[in-house]
C-alpha cells in the first residue's frame, strides 16, 4: 500500500466541504486586499483600483473552490467601485469607469474558471493516479500468487517423481529422477524465494547464503564450507535470476559431486561482481579441477548443459574452466542490461 503523503496540489481546494471556514478566511484575503489597497492610495494613479482584489480572488479560487473566489470577485468589485471608483472626477459616470468595470469582471472570470479547470484536471488526474495504483496493486497481489501457486505445483512433482522412484529398481532411472525432483524442488523453492520479494531486486546474498545451505544439506555435505563475496551495488532484474540462481545451485552441485571428495572438509566461493565484460558470477572450488582435454559443450553432465542454455538464453556465457589457485571455476558472465 502506497503510504506517500498526498501532494499538496492534490489536496485543492482545502476546505471546499467546510463552507464555515472557506467563506470565512475569503472574508479575510478582501479585508487585507482592501487595507493594502488603502495603503497603497498614494503611490497608485486611479486607474489601478483592482490592483490588490486580484491576487485576493485568485488565491480565494485556487485554496476554497469556485464559490469562494466568485464571493472574492464580487466584493472586490464592489469595493474598487465604490470606494476607488466613483469618489474619482475622472472616473464617475464615464465610459472609462465603463471601461475599468467591465475588464474587471472579464479578468476575474477567466482567473476563475482557469483555476477551476486546473484543479478539475488535477483532481482527474489524482484519480486516474488513485485507480493506477488500486489495478497495480491488484496486479502484484496476482502475480504472486500465481508465483505461489507454481511453486507449490512444482513442489508436487517434485514429490510425485520421488513417490515414483519408489516402484523403480533399476539405479540409473533412480538416478534420473533423482536429479528430476531435486531440480523441481530446487526451482519451486528459488521462484517462491525470489517473488516473494517486494521489489524488482532483493537481498541477494541473504538469498544465496540460503541457496547454498539448502544444496549443502540435501547432499549431506555439510562439512563443505563456502564463502560469498558478492559487490554491494550488484544487482539481478527478476527476468534473469531464477535462471542465474539455477546456474549457481548447479555449478556447486557439479564441485560437491566431482569437484570436491566425500571425505574432504572442502570449499567453495561464490563471487557476484561488475566488470568490463558484464555481471560475473563465478563459483570456485578447491577440488580435483577438469580433466586437460575437458570441453563443456561435451560434457555428460545434463545440469550443466542446462547451465549452458541458460546462460546463452540471457545473451551470455557459462564455461568450465581450471580454477586460480586449484580446482575448478564455474563462471558465468552477463550483459549488464539484461
Amino acid at each position: 500500500m502506497d503510504t506517500r503523503p498526498t501532494p499538496f496540489l492534490e489536496q485543492l481546494p482545502l476546505v471546499s466541504h467546510r463552507p464555515w471556514i472557506a467563506y470565512p478566511s475569503t472574508l479575510a484575503l478582501i479585508a487585507v486586499a482592501y487595507v493594502l489597497r488603502l495603503l497603497a492610495q498614494e503611490t497608485l494613479p486611479n486607474g489601478f483600483p483592482y490592483v490588490t482584489f486580484f491576487p485576493a480572488v485568485i488565491i480565494a479560487s485556487f485554496l476554497f473552490g469556485v464559490g469562494p473566489g466568485i464571493v472574492a470577485g464580487v466584493i472586490g468589485g464592489i469595493l474598487s467601485y465604490s470606494v476607488f471608483i466613483l469618489p474619482s472626477q475622472d472616473y464617475q459616470h464615464t465610459l472609462m469607469g465603463m471601461i475599468a468595470m467591465t475588464l474587471y469582471i472579464v479578468v476575474v472570470s477567466v482567473d476563475i474558471l482557469l483555476v477551476h479547470a486546473m484543479q478539475r484536471a488535477n483532481m482527474k488526474l489524482a484519480g486516474e493516479r488513485e485507480r493506477n495504483g488500486a489495478l497495480a496493486q491488484t496486479h502484484e497481489m496476482l502475480f504472486h500468487e500465481l508465483q505461489h501457486r507454481v511453486s507449490n505445483n512444482l513442489q508436487v512433482v517434485s514429490a510425485l517423481l520421488n513417490l515414483k522412484r519408489r516402484t523403480i529398481k533399476d539405479p540409473q532411472a533412480q538416478h534420473v529422477l533423482d536429479e528430476a525432483a531435486q531440480r523441481l524442488a530446487l526451482i519451486g523453492r528459488i521462484s517462491r524465494t525470489l517473488y516473494n520479494s517486494g521489489s524488482g531486486r532483493y537481498q541477494l546474498e541473504t538469498f544465496i547464503h540460503t541457496l547454498i545451505n539448502d544444496i549443502l544439506e540435501a547432499h549431506g555435505r555439510m562439512n563443505v564450507k563456502y564463502s560469498l563475496d558478492i559487490d554491494g551495488g550488484v544487482g539481478l532484474p527478476r527476468g534473469a535470476s531464477v535462471p542465474t540462481a539455477l546456474i549457481i545451485a548447479e555449478s556447486v552441485v557439479n564441485a560437491l559431486e566431482h569437484g570436491i571428495q566425500e571425505s574432504s572438509d572442502g570449499h567453495i566461493g561464490i563471487s557476484i561482481k561488475s566488470g568490463t565484460e558484464g555481471i560475473i558470477v563465478e563459483v570456485t572450488d578447491n577440488g580435483a579441477g577438469v580433466p586437460d582435454d575437458f570441453s563443456l559443450d561435451h560434457a555428460e553432465s545434463y545440469g550443466l548443459r542446462i547451465a549452458q542454455t541458460f546462460a546463452r538464453q540471457m545473451k551470455g556465457s557459462f564455461d568450465l574452466i581450471p580454477g586460480p589457485g586449484g580446482g575448478t571455476a564455474a563462471r558465468l558472465i552477463l550483459p549488464q542490461a539484461l
